[in-house]
């Protein structure tokens, strides 16, 4: 190209984008770059074939770069980029005028960062529009409250309602990482708001040293002032389910990830307040399952990854429930697991409620396997009587865990190493996946084993009583045709599934509205439970059927809890 043409094209562009149809002719160059007469080298990974005239117009860096350069020639700049996704949206952004509506808002701080620095005046005003004060929520206080550099004069006009928006909603700020870059000063002028409301005295405390430990290096000497704001004597609202957590996994499956997107959903669209715990690998699981889930409920979701390390070598994911520990340094009271392949289709804050008014320190439903008398027997054998629970759904008074996850882990150890079912033999040889319940039987042994080490009475199952809140379960009544019929050759079967069936595990009132998410391949059969957060129904029909395991599965393919995660 000559120095003529260049000179020319620079021009001819350069108009074209100062006058009413910009937006069209910055559209029709990004998706085609002719005429481009700059190369910008970002990070260098990333290249992007640019036009001055463009970079110029929006953006006061590029246009103060290139009055110094020769724009006789083309010209390629080498620029370096904090978060390249960020810098990928700002540079769309001087060509089309738009940004995406869905960005999260840690995305759109680093944006904002990129606008800043390269005086993208039109994009910088726009982030700070959409964090204005009438927009200002709990998901966006401390995005706003991080930004007093960046929002400068705009930052005092919307700091006060951010402000008395996170001492309103501290529960459930205080666990998010966005809570770990605040300042000083701003976390005393939440501490000490009117409306600063929290549920217990351990979660403030825990949250301040979880600051103090992220900033004690750039910051040592403001541990004294942080011990003064621990002594503030805090408004405590003892009734309310603030401090509860239901926690899940992810495990980056693209068939299980989706379940449990689909298990957390319908648990934050039924039940209000209580917060999720997520448990994931890795960042790109966890990006994964924020962006399908709506951004009004993100600040109600805490997420932790799994332990780098794995519990048990060369064993199934199901061993990251161990992993719930990991919130009970948030002050968290009660801490519930569910599994993945759970749908909750009522408000559930009822039967958590009933759980933290109780006495009890565990909220479990008895596994079917304890009515199963052969299967007691053999129990009987090698272990002490117990309580064996379902594992899919369980609840947990934090001041228990500790020790009790220890039994835990022990005892499931003992049931795996150097292979299952070496230590102990397999109380349930009939049900081919017994292998994919040894989690629930460590459950058993570490009950019994708690219920020793902690002193409690073992006669007349008081011990029981006095630690375990247990759960009815009902099944839902199913009426068949006489295909169904003809599948199920058992009259067993048959009287199963024509009749409305219900096991009581107590006299605790209320049936725990959830069902199990049906596997993709399953045909459009409903067997559910109204449970304790669900119970596979797939697993009372094997121990019923014995001898049909296969005829079975073929049927009814609903994902038994233990594979799904």
């Amino acid at each position: 190209m000559s120095e003529s043409s260049d000179r020319h094209s620079y021009q001819a562009i350069f108009q074209l984008c100062t006058e009413s149809n910009q937006d069209r002719v910055g559209i029709s160059l990004l998706k085609d770059p002719i005429l481009w007469d700059t190369d910008l080298v970002v990070n260098e990974t990333q290249n992007y074939k640019a036009h001055i005239a463009i970079l110029s117009v929006h953006s006061g860096y590029f246009k103060t770069l290139f009055e110094k350069e020769n724009l006789n020639t083309r010209t390629e700049i080498h620029i370096e980029v904090n978060d390249l996704s960020s810098f990928d949206i700002a540079f769309k952004f001087l060509y089309t005028g738009r940004i995406p509506n869905s960005l999260q808002h840690k995305q759109l701080k680093l944006l904002f960062g990129i606008a800043n620095t390269y005086k993208i005046q039109t994009l910088v005003e726009i982030i700070q529009k959409s964090l204005s004060s009438p927009n200002i929520d709990a998901n966006k206080c401390l995005l706003v409250l991080s930004m007093e550099n960046e929002l400068q004069r705009s930052y005092s006009g919307m700091c006060s309602s951010a402000i008395t928006i996170a001492a309103e909603n501290f529960r459930y700020m205080c666990h998010q990482d966005g809570f770990l870059n605040l300042n000083y000063n701003t976390i005393q002028d939440i501490i000490c708001h009117s409306n600063f409301r929290v549920p217990n005295k351990k979660m403030p405390s825990m949250a301040l040293h979880r600051w103090l430990e992220a900033n004690k290096e750039t910051i040592p000497d403001l541990s004294k002032s942080i011990m003064t704001l621990n002594q503030y004597r805090h408004p405590i609202n003892s009734t309310s389910l603030f401090s509860s957590i239901v926690c899940y996994f992810a495990d980056g499956s693209t068939r299980y990830t989706n379940m449990t997107i689909n298990a957390i959903n319908s648990f934050l669209r039924s039940t209000p307040e209580v917060m999720v715990g997520l448990l994931v690998k890795n960042d790109d699981t966890r990006d994964k399952v924020m962006s399908a889930i709506a951004e009004s409920y993100h600040y109600r979701i805490v997420s932790k990854y799994i332990s780098k390390k794995a519990h048990f070598k060369d064993w199934n994911p199901t061993q990251y429930k161990l992993d719930i520990l990991m919130f009970l340094d948030h002050g968290f009271e009660e801490i519930y697991w569910m599994d993945s392949d759970t749908i909750v289709y009522e408000d559930l804050r009822p039967y958590l409620e009933a759980f933290r008014c109780s006495s009890q320190l565990f909220y479990f439903v008895l596994d079917h396997v304890m009515y199963d008398s052969l299967f007691v027997t053999r129990w009987k054998r090698q272990h002490q009587d117990t309580f064996i629970p379902q594992a899919c759904f369980m609840g947990f008074k934090s001041s228990c865990m500790r020790a009790f996850f220890a039994l835990w882990k022990s005892a499931w150890k003992l049931w795996i190493e150097p292979k299952p079912f070496t230590m102990y033999q397999d109380p349930n040889p009939e049900f081919e996946g017994s292998g994919f319940c040894i989690e629930q039987y460590a459950l058993g042994n570490a009950i019994s084993d708690f219920i020793e080490q902690e002193g409690f009475s073992r006669q007349n199952t008081y011990g029981y009583q006095q630690l375990i809140l247990p759960i009815e379960r009902k099944l839902i009544w199913i009426k068949t045709n006489e295909r169904m019929q003809s599948f199920y050759p058992s009259s067993k079967l048959q009287s199963m599934l024509k009749t409305s069936t219900s096991v009581f595990t107590s006299s605790y009132p209320g049936i725990v509205p959830c069902l199990k998410q049906v596997a993709p391949v399953a045909p459009h059969i409903l067997i559910g439970f109204w449970i304790a957060y669900s119970i596979s129904i797939i697993k009372i029909i094997r121990s019923v059927m014995n001898g049909i395991q296969k005829n079975l599965s073929s049927l009814i393919c609903l994902a038994n809890e233990d594979l799904a995660d």
